[in-house]
């Protein structure tokens, strides 16, 4: 799950969160060349509806983990 708490845009700034997000892919695309199906959420999540949101995506497709 793309973890990025609403925090880090109010008080760091948003220029951090491309970084992240890049690190983010490459994490995906490693556990993708090991064979692993990576269902990953519709946005990033920063507050709790789209943690929400995010949870009830993974339940219905019914991951097995969620790795944040």
């Amino acid at each position: 799950m793309p973890l990025y708490i609403k925090l880090y845009d109010d008080f760091i700034g948003p220029a951090y969160r491309e970084p992240m997000e890049k690190y983010m892919h490459m994490c995906v695309a490693m556990l993708e060349e090991k064979g692993i199906q990576v269902v990953m959420a519709d946005k990033i999540c920063r507050i709790a509806p789209e943690f929400e949101e995010a949870a009830d995506k993974f339940n219905a497709e019914d991951v097995d983990a969620v790795i944040t």
